[in-house]
């Protein structure tokens, strides 16, 4: 019957011709190489302390927590990538005097890694890292990366698997788990 429009409707996919040169095979073999060398050769630990929202109290109206009023996951460890950041001096303004630098801790991590060990790092959570200098130090979460969709976060835009989680280091009255 010409001219009969079909009723069932075509189900239109974005463009998947990325699948003809690159599969999921593919992408496994290069997140594995990467997860090799990041977790293998480079080999820096960083200890997460994952807040845990349903022993900490919290404040009513404003839903902040004071340091002795948050509690904690058991530590897990991560390997990851990191780069320190250029501190900057702090000034107080009160007492115009300057306060030791505040360096931020960049660090990259497979996402397979965080899924393998049933673990999610969020804004608020705290990482300790040694720094072979002046020991462990506690860094805040403050971008935990959660929208990792960028072109620079995928392998050739299939799929993401990193994340860069952004910190910055806490002075040791907020948190000291030595």
């Amino acid at each position: 019957m010409a001219g009969k429009k079909s009723s069932s409707k075509k189900l239109h996919l974005p463009n998947t011709r990325l699948n003809k040169w690159f599969t999921e095979e593919d992408y496994n073999l290069e997140v594995e190489l990467g997860r090799e060398w990041l977790e293998g050769d480079l080999n820096i630990i960083v200890v997460l302390f994952r807040i845990d929202l349903n022993k900490t109290i919290v404040d009513d109206l404003y839903g902040e927590a004071k340091a002795h009023e948050k509690h904690y996951h058991p530590p897990v460890e991560l390997r990851v990538k990191i780069d320190i950041d250029e501190s900057t001096t702090s000034y107080d303004v009160l007492k115009v005097s300057s306060r030791e630098s505040q360096p931020k801790l960049i660090f990259s991590i497979f996402t397979q890694q965080l899924e393998e060990k049933n673990t999610e790092v969020s804004r608020g959570d705290i990482i300790g890292y040694n720094d072979g200098v002046k020991g462990v130090r506690y860094f805040e979460v403050f971008d935990a990366n959660y929208t990792n969709i960028s072109n620079n976060r995928t392998i050739m835009g299939y799929k993401s698997y990193w994340r860069k989680i952004s910190c910055i280091m806490i002075d040791k009255d907020v948190f000291d788990r030595v």
